[in-house]
């Protein structure tokens, strides 16, 4: 979701401590070289300036802001701090804050952070916006959507706001809203390619919009960013008229763009894969009992019990959260990164990188993982006796998820290879899936998982639940009273009609799961098949 971050040169303090001239001349000469796109000068100069004078709150701001810039939120987020120290009133640096703290999954944080501009500020629609991406980052659409719309009447201009109006009300079920929402970004920005992409999956588009992208596409001004979203959308409006040659032209090229900017290496991904099956054998398994006796947490009776969805993207993950979230007893918390995040900080706290720090956790590790990941689940939803996560590429931990969660369940969701990797193709994500963008990847990725889940399997007999998209569509009622069997869930006649519950949605299938179960998704791959040939190549 768009963010509202900024560089903003104003912010720096006319009063701010100028220990010399000699440091406000260094000062100028690194903002320059900053707002040139010169980051590794001005991020030199900015040191050496801290060298000096640790607490400059203006070069500690800017050093934040660079950081943050590079997506090194932790060091962005201790610097923002800094300079807030010394020059509280800085809202642009708050803001900035507060998109760092997001970035390192700290929500509740972030939101502190841009009410605290509000309170100062309440018109200020950077911080309004921004507060609705943390609260949709909860899953919390409802508080996001007054949010986006109190920005938007602040700034009616800001196109970001508008956008993210459209995926909090997708969020909520209100397609026709959201629709609304996303026409109106396309007005303050015709070449919003996030908007007209939004629009395209929404289902076939008028052919007057047809023409309008293909003509925003071929204009040779076109912003690169929005290029990329326009391919795809074209690639998803060519598909719903039916003319997939042309259709696949355009995902190419979007996935051509998408790779050239996320270069990916094969065999260094099948070394971390291949590294995670050394470490968990059986006799780590087995080192499931601490010296002082007491076994890892949380106990098999510990509410709320997780329940975890794996399996590759697009293998039907959403359809199977949203069923179970149908159930009265069941909290769906939709993609959540807790637990590579908590594995992640038990790493670092070890000085050690992921995945060999794990090697070395020990039980009190595995508590202190299960009781920080429990925590974050836990406060989305105080209540419920069980919350699914679905986070596909939890499919990697499965191992320490068994070992850390001995009461968690655990759900395997597969489906038809070609059909699988294809629809991950035609999809864009906006998170980092650099395996994605370039079919013989894709197929070479879809191996190494292959081989993963074949370890775990091997491994956990018995542990995970194996769910077939295709068995599930072919005969819904006996997929379902399965999933419910395993997760020790009584049956609900709801989790038949799952299509008709009301929930926070955020994923890319937020339409198909407000839809009865349809069977038009299996062997969908034929359609292309023609172009497929490095895919298959590669999954052979």
């Amino acid at each position: 979701m768009a963010e509202n971050q900024q560089l903003d040169p104003g912010q720096i303090s006319s009063a701010a401590v100028a220990t010399s001239e000699e440091l406000a001349a260094m000062l100028q000469q690194a903002l320059g070289l900053h707002q040139a796109g010169q980051l590794q000068g001005a991020e030199d100069i900015y040191q050496r300036i801290l060298g000096r004078a640790a607490n400059h709150p203006d070069t500690n701001y800017l050093l934040g802001t660079l950081y943050l810039q590079q997506g090194q939120n932790e060091k962005a987020a201790l610097l923002l701090q800094k300079a807030l120290d010394g020059t509280p009133g800085n809202a642009t640096a708050r803001i900035n804050l507060g998109i760092a703290l997001k970035g390192l999954g700290r929500f509740r944080e972030a939101i502190d952070a841009y009410k605290a501009v509000l309170d100062q500020e309440p018109g200020n629609d950077a911080a309004l916006n921004n507060l609705g991406v943390a609260h949709m980052g909860l899953d919390e659409a409802e508080e996001a959507e007054t949010c986006f719309d109190r920005a938007l009447r602040a700034q009616p201009d800001n196109v970001g706001a508008a956008n993210n109006l459209g995926r909090a009300r997708e969020a909520l079920g209100d397609m026709e809203g959201a629709a609304t929402a996303y026409r109106q970004a396309v007005k303050l920005m015709p070449d919003c390619g996030e908007a007209h992409l939004a629009l395209a999956s929404m289902g076939p588009v008028p052919d007057a919009h047809l023409q309008e992208l293909q003509g925003l596409y071929d204009d040779p001004g076109a912003d690169a960013s929005q290029r990329l979203y326009l391919a795809f959308a074209l690639g998803k409006a060519l598909e719903d008229a039916g003319d997939y040659d042309k259709a696949f032209e355009y995902f190419s090229e979007g996935n051509r763009l998408h790779h050239a900017a996320n270069p990916f290496d094969l065999a260094n991904q099948a070394g971390y894969f291949s590294r995670l099956r050394e470490i968990f054998t059986g006799a780590f398994m087995a080192g499931g009992e601490a010296s002082d006796g007491k076994s890892a947490i949380p106990d098999a009776g510990e509410e709320p019990a997780p329940i975890f969805i794996v399996g590759m993207p697009r293998s039907g993950t959403s359809l199977v959260e949203q069923i179970l979230a149908s159930h009265g007893e069941v909290h769906g918390a939709g993609e959540r990164p807790y637990l590579h995040d908590e594995c992640r900080r038990e790493a670092a706290a070890a000085g050690q990188d992921l995945p060999g720090a794990i090697s070395a956790f020990d039980d009190a590790a595995f508590r202190r993982i299960a009781g920080g990941y429990l925590q974050h689940l836990k406060s989305q939803a105080p209540d419920a006796r069980c919350i699914t996560d679905k986070m596909p590429q939890n499919f990697l931990y499965v191992g320490l998820i068994a070992r850390a969660f001995p009461g968690a369940k655990i759900i395997h969701c597969r489906r038809d290879p070609m059909d699988t990797c294809l629809s991950i193709y035609k999809r864009f994500f906006t998170s980092p899936n650099p395996w994605a963008y370039d079919l013989a990847s894709l197929g070479g990725y879809y191996r190494l998982y292959e081989k993963m889940m074949a370890h775990w399997q091997a491994l956990l007999p018995g542990r995970m639940f194996d769910i077939a998209y295709e068995d599930l569509v072919e005969d819904p009622e006996t997929g379902i009273r399965g999933l419910l069997e395993h997760c020790n869930l009584p049956f609900d006649p709801a989790c038949l009609e799952f299509h008709k519950t009301r929930r926070v949605v955020t994923t890319a299938s937020a339409a198909q799961v407000r839809q009865p179960m349809y069977k038009g998704s299996v062997g969908a791959w034929k359609r292309y098949e023609k172009h497929l040939g490095p895919l298959r190549e590669a999954l052979k």
